[in-house]
């Protein structure tokens, strides 16, 4: 989050009534740290809970590592959502966690000003003594919540396209004719240019709608670890990172001849750190956000159409693009699909180990100054 808010809730329900506000999204299973400089808010971090206990610690590092970087934050509130009952003991899980998170804050230089736990039957604030055993009423939040002005829309997760039959039809048969008679004349006759893998994914992010060959040799592009990368890669930054990511694929050269794109390519060295920096958010050069929701749009809607079995690649890149945009939550839906259909789909895993230990991209803390200066003043 970067707009700046003075908060001056009196009462917690009131802070707890804003907070998905500031946050930009709704709240479940969520570790959420609020900076603030004085009494304004500058900063809303918000991480998905681990299913462990034990990755507490991975979980916690990432978001004070993240606070630290917000400029000019002073004091910080935590508060952990969870859909269990509201813990009654010290030594439940979701004090301890925010009893470690506020150490690690402390430690750190920050202000911690006070810790919440919203539960499924409660909620309550872990410095006050006076909150009852069960946690104070969910319906003080829901009431202060009704009396706010609408800062922001919620990021609530938009219901899925819908499927149609015959398209879905379609798509089917051009994927059992792919793995029956996919040699390069068939892909030629079927797609034209767009058997390049550069050259497919700019036809879907521009044309309202994808064929059904174009679905399906998306799809099969997606099932192989290389090609994904490079694609979700491409969509997010352009061609010319597509270009450097598939350096070293067999059958694949350059096109692309822009003097910006062979100025990016002769930086990287095509190298394979620059491209891994990329896809695990390691960089300030923010991904293009226009492009990136045209890939979400696309694949998403590829999804609705595609056979089961097909799914867990699309799935990886529906779930690096919403990651990418600062959407924990429905990037982990992405993946935990993934992994339903096929629980050993090797980057369905990584990437759910990494994204669920709360890391987030460095693009994220990039001002819009500073973007426009790392982009050359565009």
């Amino acid at each position: 989050m970067t707009k700046q808010i003075t908060v001056r809730a009196v009462g917690g329900h009131e802070f707890l009534a804003l907070l998905p506000q500031l946050a930009g999204t709704s709240l479940r299973r969520s570790l959420v740290c609020v900076a603030f400089r004085g009494s304004t808010v500058i900063g809303v971090l918000r991480h998905d809970l681990p299913r462990r206990m034990a990755d507490h610690p991975v979980l916690v590092a990432a978001m004070v590592g993240a606070v630290c970087r917000i400029e000019q934050a002073e004091g910080v509130i935590v508060t952990v959502y969870t859909d269990r009952e509201y813990p009654r003991s010290a030594a439940a899980a979701e004090r301890r966690l925010i009893e470690r998170a506020s150490a690690r804050l402390e430690d750190a230089g920050f202000e911690v000003r006070d810790g919440f736990i919203v539960a499924s039957t409660g909620w309550g604030s872990v410095i006050d003594p006076t909150v009852p055993v069960r946690g104070r009423e969910l319906e003080l939040i829901d009431a202060a919540a009704a009396e706010l002005p609408v800062l922001a829309e919620l990021a609530e997760e938009p219901p899925p396209p819908s499927s149609d039959r015959a398209r879905a039809a379609r798509l089917r048969r051009r994927l059992v004719a792919l793995r029956e008679h996919g040699s390069i004349e068939w892909l030629q006759r079927e797609l034209g240019g767009q058997i390049d893998p550069i050259e497919l994914v700019e036809r879907v992010l521009h044309e309202p709608a994808a064929t059904a060959a174009q679905g399906a040799w998306f799809a099969e592009l997606s099932a192989s670890a290389v090609f994904r990368d490079a694609i979700v890669l491409q969509i997010a930054f352009g061609t010319s990172v597509g270009e450097i990511a598939l350096q070293g694929v067999a059958g694949f050269s350059p096109t692309g001849d822009d003097a910006a794109d062979a100025s990016l390519r002769d930086a990287s060295g095509g190298s394979e750190e620059f491209v891994t920096e990329l896809y695990l958010g390691r960089t300030r050069l923010r991904p293009e956000t226009k492009r990136v929701e045209a890939g979400i749009e696309f694949v998403e809607r590829l999804l609705v159409d595609l056979p089961r079995s097909y799914r867990p690649g699309v799935h990886c890149v529906a779930g690096w693009l919403h990651w990418a945009l600062g959407r924990g939550s429905r990037a982990g839906s992405h993946l935990d699909r993934a992994l339903e259909i096929d629980p050993d789909h090797a980057m369905a895993r990584l990437l759910d180990t990494y994204l669920g230990s709360g890391a987030l991209p460095e693009w994220a803390f990039v001002r819009e100054d500073e973007r426009r200066e790392l982009l050359g003043g565009r």
